[in-house]
C-alpha cells in the first residue's frame, strides 16, 4: 500500500489557487467590444494589473443586492491562511481604489 501526504505550508507564499477553474453568478463584458469579459478565470490567472481595461480583472454584472458570488475549484483539499481581494484601480472616486482586502 502506498501512502501520500501533501503538505503545503503558507509560509511558501504561494497562490494555490493560481490556474484552478473558477464560477461566478455573472461576468461583464464590455459593451464596446463584447469579445472583451472581465472573466472569473481572470481572478487567478497570476496577473496582478488592477486596470480593468486591461483585461486583467474579473468584474461580475450582477444586480447591487445580489446575490453575487465567485468561486474557485481547489481541486483537493488546502488549508487556506489568507486570500487577498484586490479592488480595480480605475473609475473610482474613493479611497478603496486599487486596495486590498486581507
Amino acid at each position: 500500500m502506498l501512502g501520500l501526504l501533501i503538505f503545503i505550508s503558507a509560509e511558501l507564499d504561494v497562490n494555490v489557487a493560481r490556474g484552478k477553474p473558477t464560477f461566478a453568478s455573472s461576468v461583464w463584458c464590455d459593451n464596446a467590444n463584447p469579445n472583451q469579459c472581465g472573466g472569473p478565470e481572470l481572478a487567478v490567472d497570476g496577473n496582478y494589473d488592477t486596470y480593468f481595461y486591461n483585461y486583467s480583472c474579473f468584474a461580475g454584472y450582477d444586480h447591487p443586492n445580489g446575490p453575487n458570488w465567485w468561486a474557485v475549484d481547489m481541486r483537493l483539499l488546502v488549508f487556506v491562511d489568507q486570500v487577498i481581494v484586490t479592488n480595480r484601480a480605475e473609475d473610482c472616486t474613493d479611497s478603496t481604489c486599487g486596495e486590498s482586502l486581507h
